[in-house]
């Protein structure tokens, strides 16, 4: 036997952690006989500790019951206990001492039939000896599997954890070559193992390993598990090639016939793969009292995501095409008509929410370059040209990250194409940060699974009555009856009061629609709601006056964005008396990531910790109140929460956590969600509830709770996909419902992704649609509360037939121009054009504008100064661009200043003092042009609007040129040579060896669809522009630097090799605030000298080998320089730095180690 297996790799004093280690043979019976008393690979496993080896004890585990309500995969690895395991692992190192022969390459398989699969739950002697794996990754010519126990491997059997099958492994019942026959997600018994290389074997540690490692064993001899098939999938097809499937809000990935082209139009049929989700990632026969131990070992290890649904045979449907085809026409046909409703809104429904909540990639990478930082983690992935992740990691994906600290969840804030990698900034909890610890091991990070949702099933709207008003919209939607009414039939609208201190009084408009909202009158109401026009207080209006006659009934404020729920929140803190009780329904998962500006007192959260500890306390309720069961809960939910004090405990509660205390505190809290919930409306009873859209599927989960709504109030309704309006009048077909937004401005939000019929029955638009088509009644609002009269006189005549009117004069908002004479040229115009020259650049298929990223510190620089006693807060500002690669950029630099940045379309809904509006690109592209797009962009701000851009190219653009013309006849263009806009031409210089990106044949040459804003940076929740950090080396200056110094090795021998370690030490002088914060950046942009460092990824993993890896190796051994360039200030040129004579060059080596990472060795 190996020397190695003598040694234990993961010390007693590690696990311990300093206390006196477990005798490992205690308790163990010396009947075993399954690995030996005295067993080395049984002593050397870290989690031996945790299980028997007595067989009879096993047999009283497995008695639960449970095996018949789970699936064959299931109940065959449920029979696979700990020491068959060990034996599998002693078993290889009698596999690694054979002589190493090249086995036979198999002949592939000439049909495309499937690999026959089976599941044994009778082993023999031969089949005992076996490990479970799952397939994780696919290549051309092998998979790459993962352990499925990780008590198999330990911690020092890192060669078990990926093990790789290729045309040598030999398949039960199958002669043939198994390339090509797995699906991923697939789990297969390995029953022997064959070393790939004659070299002696050397296990590496398993916490280093991921399935990019160099795999030490290929599978020899193994036998596929009875796969769950799925016959007659309804689905269609994306651009991308993946499936949207009927009733699933996943993407299922498709195996194409080479033979036959795809129809993006077509409904099609075909069986499908689905995976298994195993129960757990360790044996079962475990000791009594040690599963949280083993949890807490195990998640050490890095999990694989379940593998998306593969569809491997399918054929075109011609009759469901054809009813897919009629769509919106339906109730004009005499026949199917509820069929081919049905059939449109489930296929629109899962399309939305695939999209949009599923999965786009669910493959597993590693970390590249972790650091931690204020409120996220800054990190990158490789991005291989044959299986790129560019187009697939976007903003507001949701993330997790694995590694030595647990699982860590996270959402993706900005990204930026780089070379052969995608940089990542992604938003993490604070919570979850204390955890995070980069030195030790590695992390892996992949996309989280859909979370669940209420799926629109077949039949349901056969379920409802034709005289409920749910079942009546959907039919006026998909061609039935109109319902549209006059308003005038109410009457008079009554004058309503909004009660704050001191009271509003609602203009005539409002009140129209806050009598035909509460009158009960409509099924439906359309509410036309220009920007600023006070719609959040008409919303807050409503239901008070609705609150009135229906005080124990519910109603449903429902926004797009976590800012607006906040901001219909603090409209509402204003009433004094009202009969209103406000809850806003955030999930905790979801509540622990927002920042703290998006929280409020009302989050179900903070409620729900508010009513336990009332009920605890004794200050609501009485002995009688409360129930075992919910006494159990509430005191369990405080302990979780820390939020337990023993000694402020009522007699009741203090005399049941005496008696059953040891209960309480293992009580399993988390999985008691739903019961805790329905304690918090027992005692609550909220009957306003706030809700972001995003969060809709959470709350229908819980819908049964909700079993009096009456009204439902739907802000910005224009961008709310038609899908979820479908799903909300299946669940209260009884309620009125009232959509109120803007037409004129950006409709609901679209990946690129969704075409056709699938964007237009669940994307759709439905409250343009409904206006143009006159379905339902309609309350228009006129009067423009937010804007600078100027501004909203503009926007009128440019996109709403001069139909708005000013509700504020001149003098409510021109506090800044006036206040700021040094900075505004004109206190009577709330708009300046900021001239930029200079060309933008590609960043992936966006572009960015280096020149007006510094413009707009500069801008932000001085609108912070304080002049004359008056100053802007960085809350104030906003900087918006219409290109996502800009927007990832300028989020990057204005990080943690308070200073909110992001794309055009995710400002929908925000406003601020002062806009900073940054056209990035010289050549006006189409998407610039459109008047919803531009509506917004405008509208943004209450005083003043600051545009960079290039103000020929705007001149002459359609919209862009009407702006411009009212700007320079008040004086407002301005270009970069004068203060306080001036851009010194020797700041820009080092700018001047770069390659050509900017030139005139890229320049303005991006894929305009996909850069919207709607595509990529785009958050739906809108929290993810408030910045937080400097930003780092930029990827233009490392690229010019390699390109200058590719032969010359680095001459400051002083300089440490920079590692992964975690976030640097905290400096002794702290930024206090946003200005000083952008004062310290700016001028460190302008004089500091930056250094070039790190190293591209390691991407083997994802890419073919052979020619491509050796293009990686070459593209690996680049050497970075440091940049010396001429610096400039706003007073003048710095004078260039010196750079060091290089010292003699010296021969570079690369090796490899076996935790992967590459290290350098000079030589002379």
């Amino acid at each position: 036997m190996p020397i190695f297996a003598n040694r234990n790799r993961f010390t007693a004093a590690r696990v311990n952690r300093g206390k006196k280690p477990e005798n490992l043979n205690k308790n163990q019976s010396k009947a075993a006989g399954d690995v030996g008393e005295t067993s080395s690979e049984w002593n050397s496993n870290a989690f031996s500790r945790f299980y028997f080896s007595d067989v009879r004890q096993r047999k009283d585990r497995e008695s639960n019951g449970e095996a018949e309500d789970l699936g064959p995969q299931q109940m065959e690895i449920d029979k696979y206990k700990h020491r068959h395991a060990i034996k599998f692992a002693e078993k290889s190192l009698e596999w690694a001492e054979e002589i190493f022969t090249e086995r036979k390459v198999l002949e592939p398989a000439l049909d495309a039939q499937l690999a026959p699969s089976r599941c044994i739950f009778k082993f023999d002697v031969t089949q005992g000896v076996r490990a479970y794996y799952r397939v994780v990754s696919e290549h051309e010519d092998k998979y790459i599997l993962m352990a499925c126990h990780t008590n198999l491997h330990g911690f020092h059997r890192g060669d078990l954890r990926f093990v790789e099958v290729n045309a040598r492994t030999v398949t039960d019942l199958f002669l043939y070559s198994i390339v090509g026959k797995l699906f991923l997600g697939d789990i297969v018994a390995v029953t022997k193992l064959s070393k790939k290389s004659k070299d002696p074997l050397d296990p590496p540690k398993a916490l280093k390993m991921n399935p990019d490692s160099k795999m030490i064993w290929e599978v020899a001899e193994m036998r596929v598990l009875g796969r769950k098939l799925v016959h007659r999938t309804v689905f269609a097809f994306m651009k991308c090639g993946s499936a949207i499937v009927k009733g699933k809000n996943e993407a299922a990935t498709v195996k194409l016939d080479d033979n036959s082209s795809i129809d993006l139009e077509s409904i099609y049929t075909g069986s499908a793969f689905i995976p298994t989700k195993l129960a757990s990632r360790f044996c079962d026969d475990y000791k009594k009292g040690v599963k949280s131990k083993l949890l807490a070992f195990s998640s050490r290890f890095s999990s694989c995501p379940n593998a998306l649904a593969t569809i491997y045979k399918y054929e075109k449907a011609p009759v469901l095409t054809e009813k897919f085809n009629i769509g919106k026409d339906a109730f004009k046909q005499s026949t199917d008509s509820e069929e081919i409703t049905e059939l449109c809104t489930q296929m629109g429904q899962s399309a939305v929410l695939t999209l949009s909540d599923g999965r786009a990639d669910s493959r597993m990478f590693p970390m590249l370059n972790p650091v931690k930082e204020e409120e996220g983690v800054k990190f990158s992935i490789s991005n291989p040209l044959k299986y790129p992740t560019e187009g697939l990691w976007n903003c507001s994906n949701r993330i997790r990250f694995e590694g030595i600290c647990g699982k860590i969840d996270a959402t993706i804030e900005t990204v930026i194409p780089e070379e052969n990698v995608l940089k990542i900034y992604a938003r993490v909890s604070k919570q979850s940060l204390r955890k995070l610890n980069f030195r030790e091991g590695t992390f892996v990070v992949y996309q989280r699974e859909a979370r669940e949702a209420t799926m629109l099933e077949d039949g349901y709207l056969r379920k409802l009555h034709s005289c409920q008003k749910g079942r009546q919209i959907i039919e006026a939607l998909y061609g039935g009856v109109s319902l549209k009414r006059d308003l005038s039939m109410l009457g008079p609208a009554p004058h309503c009061i909004f009660p704050s201190d001191p009271p509003t009084s609602l203009n005539e408009f409002q009140n129209q629609y806050v009598s035909a909202m509460t009158s009960s009158c409509f099924p439906m109401l359309l509410g036309s709601s220009p920007f600023g026009c006070g719609k959040s207080m008409t919303i807050v209006m409503a239901a008070i006056e609705k609150c009135k006659s229906h005080e124990s009934s519910q109603q449903f404020l429902i926004t797009q964005s976590n800012y607006a729920s906040v901001n219909l929140i603090d409209i509402a803190r204003k009433v004094k008396e009202s009969k209103m009780k406000i809850m806003r329904y955030v999930t905790e998962s979801n509540w622990k990531e927002l920042p703290e500006h998006c929280r409020t007192e009302y989050d179900l959260p903070v409620l729900m910790s508010t009513i336990f500890k009332k009920l605890a306390h004794g200050d609501i309720g009485n002995r009688e109140s409360t129930s075992i069961t919910e006494k159990t809960i509430i005191l369990a939910y405080l302990i979780s929460k820390n939020e337990f004090m023993a000694d402020l405990l009522s007699s009741p509660f203090k005399t049941f956590y005496i008696n059953y205390q040891r209960d309480i505190e293992e009580y399993p809290i988390h999985n008691r969600k739903r019961e805790a919930f329905e304690i918090l409306l027992k005692f609550h009873k909220p009957n306003v509830i706030v809700i972001t859209a995003d969060t809709l599927q959470s709350m229908m989960n819980c819908s049964v709770y909700f079993n009096d709504v009456v009204m439902i109030q739907i802000d910005e309704a224009c961008q709310l996909p038609e899908c979820t309006l479908i799903s909300l009048l299946r669940l209260f077909p009884d309620a009125n419902y009232g959509l109120i937004g803007d037409i004129k401005q950006l409709p609901p939000f679209c990946e690129d992704e969704l075409k056709g019929k699938l964007k237009e029955y669940g994307i759709g638009n439905t409250m343009e649609r409904a206006i143009e088509e006159k379905m339902f009644p309609e309350a228009i609002l006129r009067y423009v509360y937010r804007c600078h009269p100027k501004i909203t006189e503009l926007l009128s005549e440019l996109f709403y037939d001069g139909n708005l009117i000013s509700g504020v004069e001149e003098n409510q908002r021109n506090e800044f121009m006036r206040r700021r004479p040094d900075f505004w040229p004109n206190p009577h115009y709330p708009i300046i054009v900021v001239h930029n020259r200079d060309k933008a650049y590609k960043i992936g298929t966006s572009c960015g504008n280096r020149t007006e990223k510094m413009l707009a510190k500069q801008i932000v620089e001085d609108l912070l100064k304080e002049k004359d006693g008056y100053q802007l807060k960085p809350s104030d500002i906003g900087v918006i661009s219409f290109y996502a690669g800009q927007t990832s950029v300028l989020s990057d630099s204005f990080r943690g200043t308070g200073v909110k940045c992001g794309t055009v379309d995710a400002f929908q809904g925000s406003e601020r003092e002062v806009i900073i509006l940054c056209c990035t690109n010289e050549r006006i592209s189409e998407f610039m042009q459109l008047s919803n797009r531009l509506n917004v962009a405008m509208s943004r701000a209450r005083q003043a609007t600051i545009i960079i851009g290039n103000s020929i190219g705007l001149s002459e653009a359609k919209y862009w040129k009407d702006i411009i013309k009212k700007a320079e006849e008040n004086g407002g263009v301005v270009d970069t040579s004068k203060y306080p806009f001036r851009v010194e031409p020797e700041a820009l210089l080092k700018f001047s060896n770069r390659k050509s990106e900017a030139g005139p044949e890229n320049a303005g040459k991006i894929d305009e669809k996909r850069d919207s804003g709607r595509g990529g940076v785009r958050d739906r929740n809108q929290n993810n522009a408030v910045c937080q950090n400097e930003p780092k080396v930029q990827a233009d200056r490392r690229r010019n630097a390699r390109n200058q110094a590719q032969n010359e090795p680095k001459n400051d021998e002083n300089a440490p090799h920079r590692r992964n370690r975690g976030p640097r030490r905290p400096q002794k002088e702290q930024k206090s605030d946003g200005l000083k914060k952008l004062t310290d950046e700016l001028e460190a942009m302008k004089l500091k000298l930056d250094g070039v460092a790190g190293k591209p990824p390691n991407d083997n993993g994802n890419k073919p080998r052979g020619a491509w890896g050796r293009l990686g190796g070459a593209r690996r051994n680049n050497v970075n320089k440091i940049d010396t360039e001429n610096k400039a200030t706003e007073a003048g040129t710095v004078a260039e730095k010196v750079a060091e004579k290089p010292k003699p060059r010296r021969n570079r080596r690369f090796v490899k180690k076996n935790d992967g990472e590459i290290k350098k060795k000079t030589f002379d």
